[in-house]
């Protein structure tokens, strides 16, 4: 009697565990047939982006950023489910990733026009000044935007059609580097503002050793300056040197008169202490 009543135990115990894989089975089924019927549904005509458009830009930049958001759309999510899917795709990733891919582009806004279309507009970056290589020729100029953003090779230009940045960067590609820290560039934004007023007209600058830098202007002459400075104290600087070497200079016994296009450099590294030197070799301070 004990036997049988093990035997039914163990039989409840079997139809029990039968009824839960029969359970877990149809939740599974169910859950399998959902997943499908969702997958199919993502995929429906009606829920895909089905053109890109591109706004601004040049036409070269549209091409490309057409070709990149529709390999991105035809991308996978988790395996099963269209980027196209106009509920899956992922904008802010699209145009994060164009940025990465396009550093001429400043700006990419991409949304859903009617009709299925995925509009993308794009800002380019305007050139400020070039940045180039220590010693390197004009072949080897690149575009520097108002940010000190280095995006795009630039032509070989003759004249002085942009201020030049050299040096400062190590490395082969400086394409989507920084050319100066925003706090450094700032101040060389201030330093040729305020020589312009002063009637400098600066058309190249090279970094140095640490924080010295030296400019060139428009006639030739050199300034040799402490970024590390106080700009004031470089200004005032400076305009001593000038108006002692050219603007009020006691004229030799030879009567020879100076004019700024004699000068070879004005060095003010030194505080409120200046040296200058004229093309003819006389070095003065």
């Amino acid at each position: 009697m004990a036997q049988t009543r093990k035997d039914t135990l163990r039989a409840a115990r079997l139809v029990r565990v039968k009824r839960h894989g029969v359970f877990v089975g149809v939740i599974m089924a169910l859950l399998l047939v959902a997943f499908l019927l969702v997958v199919y549904i993502a995929h429906l005509p009606v829920y895909q982006l089905k053109k890109v458009s591109v706004v601004g830009g040049t036409l070269s930049d549209a091409v490309y950023v057409e070709e990149q958001v529709t390999s991105r759309l035809a991308e996978s999510r988790f395996l099963f489910f269209p980027r196209s899917n106009r509920y899956l795709s992922d904008f802010d990733q699209i145009e994060r990733d164009l940025l990465v891919a396009v550093p001429r582009l400043r700006e990419v806004s991409i949304d859903e026009s009617p009709r299925g279309t995925l509009r993308a507009r794009v800002t380019q970056r305007e050139p400020n000044f070039l940045w180039t290589r220590a010693g390197a020729d004009v072949s080897d100029y690149y575009y520097v935007d108002s940010g000190g953003y280095i995006y795009a090779k630039a032509p070989a230009f003759s004249g002085n059609v942009f201020f030049v940045f050299r040096g400062g960067l190590p490395g082969a590609n400086p394409i989507g580097r920084y050319v100066l820290p925003k706090e450094r560039l700032a101040w060389l934004s201030i330093l040729r503002g305020d020589l312009s007023q002063m009637g400098i007209d600066v058309i190249e600058m090279w970094a140095g050793e640490i924080s010295d830098y030296t400019l060139q202007t428009k006639e030739g002459w050199l300034i040799h300056l402490d970024g590390s400075q106080d700009t004031s104290v470089t200004l005032n600087a400076l305009a001593r040197a000038l108006d002692i070497a050219v603007y009020n200079r006691e004229q030799d016994s030879d009567d020879i008169k100076y004019t700024t296009k004699d000068l070879e450099y004005v060095d003010v590294r030194f505080g409120s202490k200046a040296f200058f030197r004229f093309r003819d070799f006389r070095d003065s301070d």
